[in-house]
């Protein structure tokens, strides 16, 4: 901060340097910090400040405290007894007293300009208003069946001015444990998902401000992160963190509309990223106060006005909404055209950014035979060498991609079965049998790569991933290091999952049901840049055995099961307690998807369907399963979302009324949900008959460039 100010008038101020930095607190710094000064081209222009530098740090000033912002609230629990403290006051006044109670307070605390108070086991919460020489009684917590008869202890503590509760019970040899934070707006006290060791706390909570760096304590490995301006990828990280949450719709605040097609997008980054938009967003324009805005589409005469420059920035663009590449031959062909004289010697030049890998042979002749080509034999000779050094670098155009549904094969591990039942596509591909061997998940991420979770037998029973290479259509070693660093898998394991949330993968294990009460969710999350998996805040589950998944919705992951839902926020690395589908329905889940901001759920029979809002907590019900008549649900059901819509493939069984199961009776039907009214309608699809099997309930869904398919 001192050479930024002294940058202002270098002269004139440089000789006060040396007298300034002794009141930079180097004690607060890390050698690296203190090396980066000692190297500033200010400090290395006048030798006396290298001198003050390193005499205070030899003299070691540790009396220097941290500055306030420095600090940070911790809770600290003590083990002493409490004393009692009376305060020496001149005079005493007489204040009104709670009176509807006939049991003690236990504790109490303030906050501004009030007092909180419970007796023992929280059963009762009053607030007392000292301007207003008020009391009022507040809600309690409304506490789960399986805790009624634990009788618990209630201390309160402030953490950044918001008020807690810690409930404690250890008489019963296993100690019980909560933390609750009171929302004033809405009311009502929130659990917080928190483990505790297992230590005989007896006495009330005191918070402090603490200088973590000072402290003698183990950092937690995600906390570490390097500081912004010293990060050389900052910025692409930044970009990245922005590109996921465009990719997983969140934040969003406007939504572009162009030919009857929706785009949902941050008014922030739009204005960042062009001028048009700026204008449009932070002006009087009737548009910067709307939620869509309308863009007419271009005209052809707009397109062929355009400078050579604007057409190829245009055409090399991945994001170019067109199905082939001769879409983009004929553009070209037409803005040529449009002033052949002027804009013929252009065209060499331009036929370098159109993708000729994309294209057939049958293609590339018929565009060598064109007029316009054999008019100038310079663009033959492009054309040309483009092909024969064969560039397959370059990506399909976003157009060009297909959503297609993964499912494997259940008799043939080494199947895939890639399917679109909107457009009527279906392929199978053969790979390497130990490609897809002991596969214990499949996830997707934001910018569509395939990661698969593998079981490595021969390596110690250890778990690595697998990512797809979409033009060699085949599977490759991710690079990434192992999930565990020990072999830890074995009968006693428990479920595995993969999860991706904003271009992070997130490893996550569920402790078998025989664990009991001491049933835990681990979660690692993987860091790119050192290659290693990083522990995250483990969740536990107690006696819960209904486990349906984990998803990840909007910028956080869920942990969902029929009597629980849990949610991670990855900021925070905390889990939160959320409301459970049982308080809606007494049917348990048998399959879950997200999208947007919404988890959908469907029973067994799928006779309804279940709708959780992330954002308001907040469960619904819909109409399930319209079914045709002589058919029962049989096995699995798999949830999916097909181009930004609703979709289940459901294994029917056909009554045949003989009492005989034959594999004809076996039939698969496809349904799309219509949100608007709330009905489930079915898709005429025609799927070959198969065993399909996915991982978990739903079926991940990617971005698949047809051609690179074998048996296309």
């Amino acid at each position: 901060m001192s050479t930024k100010l002294l940058s202002y008038s270098v002269p004139y101020r440089l000789h006060h340097l040396s007298s300034i930095l002794p009141h930079i607190r180097f004690n607060l710094l890390t050698s690296d910090d203190t090396a980066a000064m000692l190297e500033h081209p200010l400090v290395m222009e006048d030798p006396g400040s290298s001198e003050v530098i390193r005499n205070v740090v030899r003299r070691g000033a540790s009396n220097m405290k941290a500055r306030f912002g420095i600090g940070a609230e911790e809770m600290v629990l003590f083990f002493q007894a409490r004393s009692e403290l009376s305060p020496k006051e001149d005079r005493w006044s007489k204040r009104t007293p709670l009176t509807t109670r006939d049991d003690p307070f236990w504790i109490g605390i303030a906050m501004g300009t009030e007092i909180f108070c419970s007796n023992m086991d929280f059963t009762f919460v009053s607030v007392y208003d000292t301007e207003e020489d008020r009391w009022q009684q507040l809600p309690v917590w409304d506490r789960p069946l399986e805790d009624e008869d634990i009788d618990y202890t209630a201390n309160f503590f402030i953490l950044e001015n918001q008020l807690y509760v810690h409930l404690n019970n250890d008489k019963s040899g296993c100690q019980h444990q909560h933390v609750l934070v009171y929302d004033r707006c809405e009311g009502v006290w929130r659990e917080l998902d928190v483990t505790f060791p297992y230590v005989d706390w007896n006495c009330p909570p005191v918070v402090a401000r603490v200088y973590l760096p000072a402290a003698d304590q183990e950092t937690h490995v995600s906390a570490v992160c390097p500081r912004p301006y010293k990060d050389e990828s900052y910025l692409h990280g930044f970009l990245g963190t922005v590109g996921n949450f465009q990719k997983d719709g969140v934040l969003q605040d406007v939504v572009i509309e162009v030919e009857g097609q929706r785009f949902p997008c941050h008014r922030l980054v739009l204005s960042a990223a062009s001028p048009y938009f700026r204008a449009m967003f932070t002006s009087d324009m009737a548009e910067s106060r709307q939620k869509t805005v309308v863009l007419q589409v271009a005209s052809i005469e707009d397109f062929c006005s355009l400078c050579v420059n604007q057409l190829t920035e245009i055409i090399s663009h991945d994001e170019l909404n067109v199905k082939e590449e001769t879409t983009v031959w004929e553009a070209v062909v037409r803005w040529v055209q449009h002033s052949r004289e002027d804009r013929l010697q252009h065209l060499p030049s331009i036929l370098s950014h159109i993708r000729f890998n994309l294209l057939t042979s049958d293609d590339t002749t018929a565009i060598l035979e064109h007029t316009l080509v054999r008019e100038d034999p310079r663009c033959s000779e492009v054309i040309r060498d483009v092909v024969q050094k064969g560039n397959t670098d370059l990506r399909p155009r976003h157009g060009m991609f297909t959503e297609m549904m993964l499912m494997f094969d259940f008799m043939r591990c080494k199947e895939i079965f890639f399917m679109n039942p909107r457009e009527g596509k279906y392929i199978n591909c053969s790979y390497k049998p130990e490609d897809l061997s002991c596969i214990t998940d499949i996830v997707v991420t934001s910018d569509n790569n395939i990661y698969i979770l593998q079981l490595k037998m021969e390596a110690g029973n250890q778990l690595s991933l697998f990512k797809y290479n979409h033009a060699k259509n085949a599977w490759e070693q991710a690079g990434v290091s192992s999930v565990t660093g020990e072999p830890v898998y074995d009968q006693a394991f428990g479920a595995t999952s993969l999860i991706a949330l904003g271009g992070i993968l997130y490893f996550i294990r569920v402790d078998p049901v025989d664990y009991e009460e001491h049933r835990r969710l681990q979660m690692r999350k993987y860091d790119p840049h050192s290659n290693q998996w990083q522990e995250c805040s483990q969740l536990g589950l107690g006696e819960t055995i209904d486990d349906i998944g984990t998803f990840s919705c909007g910028p956080n992951l869920y942990y969902l099961s029929h009597t629980t839902l849990h949610c991670y926020d990855p900021s925070m690395d905390m889990w939160y307690k959320r409301t459970p589908p049982m308080t809606i329905t007494y049917l348990e889940i048998h399959a879950a998807v997200a999208i947007g901001t919404e988890i959908f759920c469907t029973d067994f029979e799928f006779t309804q369907t279940m709708v959780y809002d992330t954002e308001s907590d907040c469960w619904q019900i819909r109409q399930g399963w319209p079914n045709p008549g002589n058919f029962s649900v049989e096995g699995c059901q798999n949830l999916f979302v097909l181009e930004n819509q609703l979709h289940i493939l459901l294994t029917c069984l056909r009554d045949s009324h003989t009492g005989n199961i034959y594999q004809e009776d076996y039939i698969y039907l496809v349904y799309v949900y219509d949100r608007s009214a709330d009905a489930w309608r079915e898709l005429k699809a025609n799927l070959p008959y198969k065993k399909y099997h996915t991982y978990y309930s739903c079926s991940p869904v990617a971005r698949i460039y047809l051609p690179y398919l074998k048996g296309t």
